[in-house]
């Protein structure tokens, strides 16, 4: 796990372990390079800049990149090697032609935040959900993505850099032999 502030960091990690029992040891640092290491990474940063490049990943990286910018500077041709693909993003039931302003590849792809706010709307919840560090847990998540699939909202397909990753992608990571 890597944040930029140690104390805070620390005490997720113990958290981690002893609510969710974690089995294992969870690794801190707040430096970003170390995640060059890792073989799942999880960004959330929003970090103004790229933290990480594909070009510096371990082979067998797999990385969902939820940071908006991206966390993950693409390498010009994606590695076989490395699979990154976009996360928060939701499938809409409908179209809101956006792109312009989104820079998504779809009119039907949103951020995951813009859709859970539409289908609060929709449903006529008119509260701040999970504005806020903190303040949602997993109890919340599960009802707010109820609610979404009940509103025709799903999961987006997996997405690198604006363009689908193909099945045969995800596939060909799947077996690639490492240190190839």
């Amino acid at each position: 796990m890597i944040a930029r502030n140690k104390a805070k960091l620390i005490g997720l990690r113990d958290e981690i372990k002893i609510r969710h029992n974690f089995p294992g040891d969870v690794h801190t640092s707040t430096d970003p390079a170390v995640a060059h290491q890792a073989s799942l990474i999880i960004a959330a940063t929003s970090a103004a800049q790229p933290l990480l490049a594909e070009t510096e990943l371990s082979p067998g990286a797999m990385v969902c990149d939820i940071g908006y910018p991206h966390t993950i500077a693409h390498a010009p041709k994606p590695r076989p090697d490395v699979l990154i693909f976009a996360g928060g993003l939701a499938h809409a039931p409908f179209t809101l032609d956006i792109t312009h302003y989104t820079l998504l590849p779809s009119p039907s792809i949103l951020y995951g935040c813009f859709a859970e706010t539409i289908a609060l709307a929709m449903a006529g919840r008119y509260e701040s959900y999970s504005q806020g560090q903190g303040r949602i847990t997993l109890e919340r998540m599960g009802v707010i993505l109820d609610l979404a699939r009940s509103l025709g909202f799903n999961p987006s397909p997996l997405y690198r850099g604006g363009k689908p990753i193909a099945d045969e992608s995800i596939e060909a990571f799947a077996h690639f032999p490492e240190g190839e």
